[in-house]
């Protein structure tokens, strides 16, 4: 398993993109510099009236499949 941490702010409007099917994935850089891409669909848990924002960590397992996305802060 592959552990990602990364913070994301994503405004309600960047949210709203998605619903509306123009975005699907989210790309953004780690704490330790590495680019990753994963589907939008996995942050719905974590949308408020603001959009999207926090420190998160994502699992991957070896085949660099999504296992988990946690909120951290």
């Amino acid at each position: 398993m592959t552990r990602y941490q990364f913070d994301l702010n994503l405004s309600k409007e960047q949210i709203e993109s998605y619903y509306r099917g123009s975005v699907r994935w989210v790309q953004t850089t780690t704490l330790t510099g590495q680019s990753l891409r994963f589907k939008l669909s996995h942050l719905s848990a974590y949308v408020t009236h603001q959009g999207v924002r926090g420190r998160f960590e994502l699992v991957s397992d070896v085949n660099g499949d999504f296992v988990s996305l946690t909120r951290l802060s």
